[in-house]
């Protein structure tokens, strides 16, 4: 599914919400919801809160906002041992502040923006911006 950037603005917007609803404002909040799915009021997309992988053999949060049929529009990662964060996202157009580096299957640019903190709160004000 194409994806505009007035898309991942009410994504991003959504993806707030569910923070706050569900008292994710820290690193140690994201700890405590580990393993945890968040569904979205009236809709299937969901939010998702794992910890997978990273460069240099390390673990990072990564923190999902799945659609159904379409994948992840939004996706966070927070890697404390290397001290940075990013916001990977999915839309037709480039957005200000983000680095193109793949397209998918819809033609959407996969692009990025690497935060140089692993503090949630920072990560959450770049979510914020988008909105």
């Amino acid at each position: 599914m194409k994806i505009d950037a007035q898309e991942i603005k009410q994504m991003a917007k959504k993806f707030l919400s569910v923070l706050d609803r569900e008292g994710i404002q820290t690193n140690e909040d994201l700890e405590e919801k580990l393993g945890k799915n968040f569904t979205l009021e009236n809709s299937q997309d969901f939010i998702s809160i794992v910890s997978r992988p990273s460069n240099c053999e390390t673990i990072a949060y990564t923190i999902s906002y799945t659609r159904p049929g379409t994948g992840i529009p939004i996706e966070l990662e927070i890697n404390e041992q290397l001290n940075y964060s990013q916001i990977i996202l999915k839309a037709q157009e480039k957005l200000e502040g983000y680095s193109h580096f793949h397209s998918d299957q819809f033609n959407n640019l996969v692009q990025n923006k690497v935060i140089g903190s692993s503090n949630f709160s920072l990560v959450r004000e770049g979510l914020s911006d988008l909105v």
